[in-house]
């Protein structure tokens, strides 16, 4: 949480150095998430989103308060070019968080109004469950397709689950 404020003054930082950039893409995974939404929240009360105006944002394994993730989506997503969210409903680490956090953690189910990863690959205990984002291959490759090449899902080689937004890996 003390990390938050300074996230945000790099990315100020940032925008003020390089006029030139277009969008900045910032990858959230695990613990990260919650750097990021408590970052946004600042953004909000300090009323500096538009740091984050052109940002492709992608959440992996959130390890974060669901509705604290929820709230802070809805209060941003307009500002934001893009927000993409893989979610695993058997994520091991993320199950073992409840217990320790005592509420339910964001990356173990869909989030509506943005774009939906449901990542079915990643399962069992093995690797404590969200480390398995990282080692596969065809996540890997998706996340590249989304954030470097700026593909839309349905050109992407996932599965649609029948929601719009919504797809499987």
């Amino acid at each position: 949480q003390k990390s938050a404020p300074y996230f945000i003054e790099y990315l100020d930082e940032i925008n003020k150095i390089m006029l030139k950039i277009t969008k900045i893409d910032i990858i959230a995974h695990s613990m990260g998430n919650y750097l990021l939404i408590k970052s946004l929240q600042i953004a909000i009360n300090e009323n500096k989103l538009n740091i984050f105006k052109n940002s492709h944002i992608v959440c992996i394994a959130a390890d974060v308060s669901r509705t604290e993730y929820i709230e802070t989506v809805n209060k941003v997503k307009d500002n934001i070019m893009k927000w993409t969210h893989y979610y695993n409903p058997s994520d091991a680490a993320l199950l073992a968080s409840i217990i320790a956090n005592t509420n339910n953690r964001a990356g173990l189910s869909a989030i509506q109004e943005i774009e939906l990863i449901h990542s079915i690959q990643i399962t069992g205990w093995s690797n404590m469950g969200n480390h398995g984002y990282i080692d596969n291959q065809q996540i890997q490759t998706d996340i590249k397709k989304a954030v470097i090449d700026d593909i839309e899902p349905h050109h992407r080689e996932l599965t649609s689950n029948g929601h719009e937004q919504c797809w499987a890996i």
